[in-house]
């Protein structure tokens, strides 16, 4: 079975997001105020799969690290265990590994 990590994700460019706008018609402004958010929060979503994935590729320890903490919930004791590492060490991880990220999620938007 294919991993989320063989499929690229490319977020779609401003002109097909407003191809989908004008295709669902403009005769219906309140459905159109009603889509964007959702259109605005998938693009949001696609840009934070990006940051991850160069994330994995740049510092692959600290990628794991987010992969396990955040989805898979795991504890710094925990995460530890699996990547045999001193606690400390996931805790300097996580902890740069959100920097990063957040630097890479407001340099895109």
């Amino acid at each position: 079975m294919p991993s989320t990590r063989d499929f690229q994700v490319t977020e779609p460019k401003p002109h097909d997001v407003t191809q989908l706008l004008d295709e669902l018609g403009s005769g219906d402004e309140a459905a159109l105020g009603e889509l964007l958010p959702l259109v605005e929060k998938e693009l949001r979503r696609l840009a934070l799969d990006e940051a991850l994935q160069e994330l994995a590729q740049v510092a692959p320890r600290q990628g794991r690290v987010v992969e396990l903490r955040y989805f898979g919930g795991l504890s710094v004791e925990e995460t530890a265990e699996v990547l045999k590492v001193h606690p400390n060490t996931v805790v300097n991880d996580w902890r740069e590994a959100k920097a990063w990220l957040y630097c890479m999620l407001n340099e895109a938007s």
